[in-house]
C-alpha cells in the first residue's frame, strides 16, 4: 500500500508541476499578446502615414510645377528686356542682376503679431497718459477757483483717480459738503464726462 500512495504522491508533483508550467506558458502568451496589440497600432499608425505620401507627392509635383513656370516667366521677361533695350553696342552686365532690386525680405507672421500688439499697448499707454494729463489740469484749474471757506475740499478729494466707485463718493462728499448744486454738477460733467476713444 505504501507504494501506492508513493505513485499517487509522484504523480500528483507531476500535476502540479504540469499546472505550474501551463501557468508559465499561459503567462508568457498573455506578454506576447500584449505586444502584438502594441505592434498592431505601430502598424495603424505607419498605415496612416503612409496614405499621406501620394498627397504629399502630388504636392510636391504642383509645386515643381509652378516653378517651372515662374522660371519660364522669368526667361521670356529678361528676352523682353533685351528686346526692348537699344542697340548701343555697350556691353550689359546687368542682365544676370535682372531680379537683384526685387529683393524683399518679410518679416513672419510671429513678427507681424508681435509688432502690432506692442503698437496697440503703446497706443493705449499714450492714451491714458494724455487722459490722465487732461484730468490734472482740469483738477488743477478748479484749485486755482475762488472757493468759500465753508465749501473747501480736502487733498485726497482732489487727486485723480481711475475707479468709477471712487468718482462717484468723491462726487457724493462734493455734493453733501457744497451749498450750490449747480456748479457741482457742472464740475461734474467735465471732470468724469465717459471719454471718446481715440
Amino acid at each position: 500500500m505504501s507504494w501506492k500512495f508513493f505513485d499517487i504522491f509522484q504523480n500528483i508533483e507531476q500535476f502540479l508541476s504540469h499546472i505550474k508550467l501551463l501557468l508559465l506558458i499561459m503567462s508568457v502568451n498573455e506578454a506576447n499578446i500584449s505586444e502584438l496589440e502594441l505592434l498592431r497600432q505601430c502598424i495603424k499608425e505607419l498605415e496612416a502615414e503612409n496614405a499621406e505620401i501620394p498627397d504629399l507627392m502630388e504636392e510636391n509635383n504642383r509645386r515643381d510645377a509652378k516653378i517651372e513656370d515662374t522660371n519660364d516667366r522669368v526667361v521670356k521677361l529678361e528676352q523682353l528686356q533685351n528686346d526692348n533695350t537699344p542697340n548701343d553696342n555697350t556691353p550689359n552686365n546687368n542682365s544676370s542682376n535682372f531680379n537683384s532690386g526685387a529683393i524683399y525680405h518679410e518679416k513672419p507672421l510671429d513678427e507681424k503679431k508681435m509688432d502690432n500688439f506692442l503698437l496697440e499697448a503703446h497706443k493705449k499707454i499714450v492714451g491714458a497718459d494724455i487722459r490722465r494729463r487732461n484730468k490734472e489740469k482740469k483738477l488743477q484749474a478748479q484749485e486755482s477757483l475762488p472757493t468759500h471757506p465753508k465749501e473747501k475740499i480736502s487733498q485726497d478729494l482732489t487727486q485723480p483717480c481711475n475707479s468709477t466707485s471712487s468718482e462717484e463718493k468723491i462726487c457724493s462728499e462734493l455734493d453733501s459738503k457744497c451749498k450750490k448744486g449747480k456748479g457741482v454738477n457742472k464740475l461734474k460733467q467735465e471732470l468724469f464726462a465717459p471719454e471718446l476713444p481715440s
